[in-house]
């Protein structure tokens, strides 16, 4: 098992269902087989996985009602508030590129949902809703 998801499972447990914005900092051919259900929407992916769905727009991401973790990628970072309505709703971990937290101005959305980071884990850092 890779070092991200050691300690992926380390701090968030074991969940069934994860969206993910981009490729998963490069580890999306790692993640369906950790995962019951993985919703990807990104510009380009050749992966092929039994349990991987494709979304091909932001208007489809809400197509799950048990999303358990979203990853976010960086470059994705303009677009991320088109998925505060997933994150109000189901209250998913967010797991976002980079070990520096994100500047408030950029993702003042999360705030205003309830968000806050809890954890920087050298590749990643994680949020969850607080509120």
């Amino acid at each position: 098992m890779a070092k991200f998801i050691k300690r992926l499972k380390k701090s968030i447990g074991t969940v069934e269902n994860a969206l993910i914005i981009g490729t998963a900092f490069g580890y999306l051919d790692q993640l369906p087989d950790h995962f019951n259900t993985v919703f990807v929407h990104n510009k380009n992916n050749n992966i092929r996985k039994k349990n991987l769905v494709r979304i091909d727009s932001f208007d489809d991401i809400e197509i799950s009602n048990s999303i358990h973790v979203v990853f976010f990628d960086l470059d994705y970072l303009p677009h991320i508030d088109k998925i505060t309505g997933v994150l109000t709703r189901q209250r998913p971990y967010l797991i976002v590129e980079g070990n520096e937290v994100v500047e408030r101005s950029n993702v003042e959305c999360l705030y205003k949902a309830g968000y806050r980071a809890i954890e920087k884990l050298g590749m990643f850092h994680i949020w969850k809703m607080i509120k």
